[in-house]
């Protein structure tokens, strides 16, 4: 229990806060740009999901690497039905949609303003003074890594977020985050409100209970009882974990630590429209882009 306790205060930790200038070591990464769906019509708006690399490594005054840091940060841009990219709002429904990109791109500029980097660099420091004063080969450094997929639909943009750091015990940690966002709201939307009442809330949790034991995690296969005794209490709140949507449907993933050990790996949950489909509300089905407005 203490290890998941610590798990949710350090996302926390790194998502706290919130930046708007792009400091240096950021570059275009178009690798994760997703297919722009740009209107032809004069008035029209439209949202494109991509990610960002900011990246980069600390050294010591020789040259030895501290801390490599590689962070893949998801933003939205607005367009204009004639291609041109929205910077400056000329009336209500601009400055609406520029809001919501900068709510969205908010929340993930976080990364490289409190991530922590001098922090990690300071403790790599010391702990390299401490291997060359036991005579002892260093590791290469600390390593910090986020990597995002980006799903978006005329309506939502779903991230499946995975960190990765790595600071020289015994093994590394390995975070998997999930953030949906409804772009006509302007917000981060809790995935439960994607169904009509508890229904969502509960079928998903009944089925993940009746998947457990036959997921596949990192190295092996695992039986029930290798998850936590209070499993059940942590499978029933599964929207508050890492869930996003692709084109295949919605994907629930608790990290190591957070429904088993270390060992066990993450634990992965995937559930196809068709199977969500009775569960979803109408404005669910919207989101997802499972309907269309009539």
């Amino acid at each position: 229990m203490r290890k998941r306790i610590a798990v949710l205060l350090l996302l926390a930790l790194l998502l706290t806060g919130c930046g708007k200038k792009k400091p240096d070591g950021q570059v275009d990464d178009p690798t994760g740009k997703t297919e722009e769906q740009t209107p032809d019509r004069p008035g029209a708006l439209s949202f494109v999901a991509e990610t960002t690399a900011f990246e980069g490594t600390k050294k010591t005054e020789d040259g030895t690497p501290l801390v490599t840091y590689a962070f893949r940060i998801p933003t939205l841009t607005v367009y204009r039905g004639d291609g041109t990219q929205l910077v400056d709002a000329e009336n209500e429904k601009e400055r609406s949609a520029l809001s919501a990109a900068q709510t969205f791109n908010g929340k993930f500029e976080e990364w490289t303003q409190t991530a922590d980097i001098e922090g990690m660099t300071a403790s790599a420091k010391e702990h390299l003074a401490m291997m060359e004063e036991f005579d002892s080969e260093w590791m290469g450094g600390y390593v910090m890594d986020l990597a995002c997929g980006i799903y978006q639909t005329e309506r939502m943009v779903s991230v499946a977020g995975v960190y990765y750091s790595y600071t020289g015990g015994a093994h590394p940690n390995t975070y998997h985050m999930g953030w949906n966002f409804d772009l006509e709201t302007g917000t981060f939307l809790d995935v439960k409100l994607l169904g009509d009442g508890e229904e969502l809330q509960k079928a998903v949790a009944e089925e993940i209970l009746r998947q457990a034991g036959q997921v596949q995690g990192a190295n092996e296969w695992i039986p029930i009882e290798m998850y936590w005794e209070d499993h059940e209490t942590i499978v029933a709140d599964w929207s508050s974990y890492a869930v996003s949507f692709n084109e295949t449907g919605m994907t629930v993933t608790f990290s190591a630590y957070e429904l088993a050990p270390y060992a066990a790996g993450p634990q992965e949950f995937h559930f196809s429209y068709d199977w969500l489909d009775p569960y979803l509300s109408a404005q669910g089905k919207l989101l997802l882009g499972l309907e269309t407005e009539k």
